[in-house]
């Protein structure tokens, strides 16, 4: 990667990938990967791949504030670095849905109490899925967990690790765990922040994760009421 002072990041540095759309054609449709460097403050021994998970959350501008709170010796020691994935942000993003229909999805009851309710989500849902395919079909079916694990190892090799090294939270462990599933050779120092379970279905996920959400809400109310 060739790395230059980004114009709207202080003290940032802005690199692209180019990454085959389908790595089954890897001389096909190529795609321009986005990264945020923030340089090391000593005599850096590689990169650090940080990822705010999502699915679909950019990474950009999450490089730097996760840089601002690292220990003072991880700092000195690493470059801080992020990618927006695939489809997100300044990495060949897509827009499935915008103005007034997005509005109108925000306003969406995702919890529907009634078949009323059921039917708009779903009616919504369906409009967002069909947006992606009228966006770019072709970038839709190549979105997605699979190839932006094949993408993070292209990274790798960009900014000049032998190994990844990465900070993965939620959604990003599952792509840290996968990613050492495909590619155990090349795994460096990894910590995987609240790990995702891979084994769950999206409404298992939900589910654990809701429970997670209110023991930890009623331990700060008892800490708060102390």
């Amino acid at each position: 990667a060739v790395w230059q002072p980004c114009p709207d990041r202080k003290g940032t540095e802005c690199a692209t990938v180019q990454v085959p759309l389908d790595y089954a054609n890897p001389t096909g449709r190529q795609l321009t990967l986005a990264l945020v460097r923030i340089p090391a403050t000593g005599d850096a021994r590689g990169s650090l791949v940080v990822n705010p998970g999502g699915p679909g959350a950019g990474a950009l501008d999450y490089a730097g504030y996760v840089a601002s709170g690292m220990d003072s010796q991880v700092r000195n020691a690493y470059h801080v670095v992020a990618f927006d994935p695939r489809g997100v942000g300044e990495s060949a993003p897509m827009e499935c849905i915008s103005g007034r229909d997005l509005a109108r999805w925000h306003r969406t009851d995702i919890t529907p109490d009634n078949a009323k309710e059921q039917q708009i989500l779903w009616k919504r849902a369906s409009a967002f899925a069909t947006g992606c395919d009228d966006f770019d079909a072709e970038l839709a079916r190549f979105v997605g967990t699979e190839q932006t694990v094949r993408d993070m190892d292209v990274v790798r090799a960009a900014v000049g690790d032998e190994t990844l090294n990465w900070l993965g939270f939620s959604y990003g462990t599952q792509l840290g765990a996968a990613y050492a599933e495909r590619f155990p050779d090349n795994v460096g120092r990894m910590v995987l922040d609240g790990p995702v379970d891979p084994s769950l279905d999206a409404m298992g996920l939900s589910r654990d994760q809701s429970a997670g959400f209110q023991n930890y809400l009623g331990r700060f109310a008892e800490y708060c009421a102390k």
